[in-house]
């Protein structure tokens, strides 16, 4: 049989040979591999469900009026139900008006700088994101708000700047200073800044829910 070269094969055959060699490789050599040459389509398609996940949440959510979004970035996996909690705790708070206002908590962001978190990190933080607030390590705070992500706690609380001195670091509010955030076990890490973000409309409720987490 004549033999033939790579150059001589039709794009449906070199496909099929580029699945053949993909599913001959096992373990780390496949992960490898395709990190080696499929990298730029791996990171798309993190980008891609990242975007679907926020879509869905968005259209679940459609009927529903949100008085607060929080983002919270290396959120406790075994927390999911004391975020539930913490939700309706501050929905109290903020005397909701409406039968479908709601307090809503993301704690999918993480902080790492890898592919993943960098594509979280990217949907969560973008200017057109909804979020209010974003709790997060040092670092985190650190890498966004050189970027004008947050606002100052001086420009948030005016006058009453002084009341909640206590409860900062660094002029940062600092949940790790808060009973109730650390008897919920929400994060792992400290300090933990609680960050306004420089979009948010709704400064009356952040601070309903700074009172709630510290006084």
């Amino acid at each position: 049989m004549e033999k033939r070269y790579e150059s001589d094969l039709t794009p449906k055959e070199k496909r099929q040979q580029e699945k053949e060699k993909i599913k001959g490789l096992r373990g780390k050599q496949r992960l490898i591999y395709l990190w080696t040459y499929y990298k730029f389509v791996l990171l798309i398609v993190v980008a891609v469900i990242a975007a679907i996940s926020v879509g869905v949440t968005m259209y679940r959510n459609a009927r529903m009026n949100t008085v607060l979004s929080i983002a919270v970035f290396d959120a406790n996996s075994e927390s999911e139900e004391s975020f539930e909690q913490l939700s309706d705790s501050l929905l109290k708070v903020m005397d909701p008006e409406e039968k479908y206002d709601q307090v809503a908590i993301d704690s999918s962001g993480v902080s790492a700088e890898d592919q993943v978190g960098l594509a979280k990190a990217m949907v969560i933080m973008n200017y057109t994101s909804e979020v209010d607030v974003v709790i997060c390590n040092e670092d985190f705070y650190q890498r966004y708000e050189k970027e004008g992500a947050f606002l100052d706690w001086k420009d948030v609380l005016g006058d009453s700047y002084g009341e909640y001195e206590e409860y900062m670091t660094d002029g940062v509010i600092d949940l790790s200073k808060s009973d109730i955030w650390m008897q919920g076990n929400y994060t792992e890490y400290a300090p933990v800044y609680m960050c306004v973000r420089a979009t948010t409309e709704n400064q009356d409720n952040i601070i309903h829910m700074l009172d709630y987490m510290v006084k």
